[in-house]
């Protein structure tokens, strides 16, 4: 073979490499049946991808516990109308539908009249209490500082109507109304008319009520305050209180563990020697203990 066919065999090789490439970019930039160009598919799948991932996260943020009979412990009473409980064994604020009660003096409040008043009450009838909440549908699920929006009962009797009816509370409409908003305008004006609680100590101020009573809706009775009774709860790995509190042979080191952890299921709890379980992780913190690191 001479030079001259050798040199025209690579010039042929060199155009059909050449016609390949040129094919493939033609059909990188070809419109697709619905008008788009093919270099977009990509870009399409990447949205697509993305609007999923978007849509799981906002089908978990809709997620709600159920919440119907249990009782949750009130860890802490921040004022009059927000608390802190162990929700399912993590803190949670949570802010009371329907009512508002004057602020405390803080950090980012200036204290008003009746203020202290109505903190000390909420805080003699609700802290280390046993409560149930109830979401109401009218409402969001939080507020836009994160605090769950739930009512609060004390063994059935419901807590914000009752600090409205004795005068540590007014009736607090927030955007949409209320389920139970009738009821919390009556016990306003009964209130009211009795000169009760800031009613009678905050002078002109609270001369005036937010709005009439409804015509429609019976007054309601006085609540009577009963105590909660703590709910049974079962102790040991089957029960809902299945968190174990160790006491280490060496050291007497208080270490507790959940289920899932590494020595959950070797670790075994003697009560005589002052081992015992636990509701959650809050309350063991609470008693001294310290979770396992394993």
């Amino acid at each position: 073979m001479d030079y001259n066919e050798a040199g025209h065999r690579t010039k042929t090789w060199l155009l059909a490499i050449l016609m390949v490439l040129a094919t493939l970019l033609m059909v990188g930039v070809m419109p697709r049946k619905d008008g788009a160009p093919s270099d977009l598919i990509l870009h399409e799948h990447e949205d697509s991808a993305k609007q999923s991932s978007n849509s799981s996260a906002a089908s978990d943020d809709a997620t709600e516990k159920d919440e119907s009979g249990h009782s949750f412990k009130v860890i802490e009473v921040i004022d009059g109308d927000t608390v802190k409980i162990d929700y399912f064994g993590n803190d949670e604020l949570v802010r009371l539908i329907g009512i508002n009660t004057p602020e405390v003096d803080g950090p980012y409040t200036t204290e008003e009249c009746f203020g202290n008043e109505s903190s000390k009450f909420a805080k003699e009838y609700l802290t280390n209490q046993w409560v149930a909440i109830e979401r109401d549908y009218s409402q969001d699920n939080r507020d836009s500082y994160d605090r769950l929006l739930r009512y609060v009962f004390l063994d059935g009797a419901d807590f914000g109507a009752l600090s409205i009816s004795k005068g540590y509370a007014r009736e607090y409409t927030y955007d949409n109304p209320y389920a139970k908003r009738d009821d919390y305008i009556v016990a306003q004006s009964q209130a009211q008319a009795k000169g009760l609680g800031l009613w009678g100590a905050c002078g002109d101020e609270n001369s005036a009520l937010i709005e009439e009573p409804p015509a429609t809706v019976e007054p309601i009775q006085p609540i009577t305050p009963v105590q909660p009774t703590a709910p049974q709860h079962v102790y040991g790995v089957n029960g809902d209180c299945n968190i174990k509190g160790n006491i280490s042979y060496y050291g007497g080191q208080k270490i507790y563990h959940v289920p899932g952890q590494k020595y959950y299921d070797s670790t075994e709890i003697d009560e005589s020697q002052g081992e015992r379980w636990f509701c959650s992780e809050s309350e063991a913190m609470a008693a001294g203990w310290r979770k396992s690191k394993e």
